[in-house]
């Protein structure tokens, strides 16, 4: 038998941008999303996607709520549709009923379904405080590198970070959990000073030559 409160649920999360604010669309990546980093089908079951930049997807039976960053050409051909949360710079093709679509500015949009809601936003926000990690890359788009793994160790005074694993590290950069630059610490890399920083959560962007990883953090 069809389960039918799924459906129900992922409906009542709609409508997602706030008319009142001139369609301002924020939308918060779960920490149990699926990330999508490579092109082709996406036949795979789940309640939450998350498409990273530059991805090129064909969604076949996929019934949920997508996260959508920059750059993607993205195909919806899931029977009963699914919510859409498209950055720009892409294109979104619509060929089955139900689909509701918010958008940002720079996508083009195909609607042969004819149906559904389809959201033109002024801009479209992820906010990436419980997003995964290792996940999209924010500052790109593309995937972070799952073959690196820094060790973490707040100092007790909470005004240092100590890193291990960070030989090779050219760079580490801290974020807020809207992918905004706040501090750029410079080497060595072990030591990261939080001093001076307001209580809340952040994004520790730590970069190799050839990978990059996000790890999330909570100054007190």
């Amino acid at each position: 038998m069809r389960d039918k409160t799924l459906p129900l649920l992922l409906l009542a999360t709609w409508p997602f941008c706030d008319p009142a604010n001139a369609q301002v669309c924020t939308e918060t990546i779960p920490a149990i999303a699926t990330i999508i980093d490579t092109d082709g089908p996406w036949n795979g079951s789940g309640t939450f996607f998350w498409v990273c930049g530059g991805t090129n997807v064909t969604f076949n039976n996929t019934f949920g709520i997508v996260y959508v960053e920059e750059g993607c050409d993205i195909v919806i051909n899931s029977i009963g549709g699914g919510i859409y949360h498209v950055k720009g710079g892409g294109s979104v093709t619509i060929n089955t009923p139900g689909v509701q679509l918010a958008h940002a500015p720079g996508t083009s949009v195909i609607n042969n379904a004819g149906s559904g809601t389809v959201t033109a936003c002024s801009s479209m926000t992820f906010e990436y405080t419980n997003a995964p990690v290792p996940g999209c890359d924010i500052s790109t788009g593309t995937i972070a590198s799952r073959e690196h793994r820094v060790g973490i160790r707040s100092d007790p005074s909470n005004k240092v970070i100590h890193l291990d694993g960070v030989s090779g590290v050219q760079a580490v950069r801290i974020l807020d959990t809207m992918g905004r630059i706040i501090r750029t610490p410079m080497p060595p890399f072990n030591r990261v000073e939080v001093r001076g920083l307001p209580p809340g959560a952040y994004l520790l962007e730590v970069q190799w030559p050839d990978a990059r990883t996000l790890n999330r953090i909570v100054v007190h």
